[in-house]
């Protein structure tokens, strides 16, 4: 099933925030991904679309350029697969992000240790109802990605149940 992630800071204005968009930059790079001339999307180094998994990958950024002020991205009607939570976890590590799918749930997943379970929040939901999860390695993306996000619930908005 096709899930689209959309990754956002939770604290755009945090220190480091400088620091972060040229790792980002830095990252992509060494990717061998490149903004696109002509589009949203970023591209491979031959110029088309990056193929990951045997599916294309319709990654959007936010503008990295000089005076950014902000890092977020979404991938778009992303198919869960080995290289592509691979590339989403380590994009959401270097940058410090955090990433809503839709369709949901979970509503929010964390990659990496970054966050406090405390601050893995989805301020769209109502806690009593939020499902937030936490990938430690890609490998457990891609199974949250796949349906199985249960076994990697953060039980930290449970407290409003007991």
């Amino acid at each position: 099933m096709a899930v689209t992630l959309t990754l956002v800071s939770p604290d755009p204005g945090a220190p480091g925030l400088r620091s972060r968009i040229s790792d980002t930059r830095a990252f992509l790079r060494a990717r061998g991904l490149i903004p696109s001339p002509t589009g949203p999307y970023l591209l491979a180094e031959d110029g088309a679309l990056p193929v990951l998994d045997g599916n294309t990958l319709h990654l959007e950024m936010s503008w990295l350029g000089e005076g950014a002020r902000g890092v977020y991205a979404t991938v778009w009607d992303a198919q869960p697969g080995p290289h592509l939570a691979e590339l989403v976890f380590d994009l959401a590590d270097v940058a410090r992000l955090l990433l809503t799918p839709s369709p949901a749930p979970p509503h929010i997943i964390a990659c990496g240790e970054h966050f406090p379970d405390a601050e893995v929040v989805d301020e769209s939901v109502p806690p009593w109802l939020e499902v937030a999860v936490r990938a430690r390695t890609p490998p457990e993306l891609e199974e949250i990605l796949a349906g199985g996000w249960p076994a990697y619930r953060i039980t930290y908005a449970d407290r409003y149940w007991t």
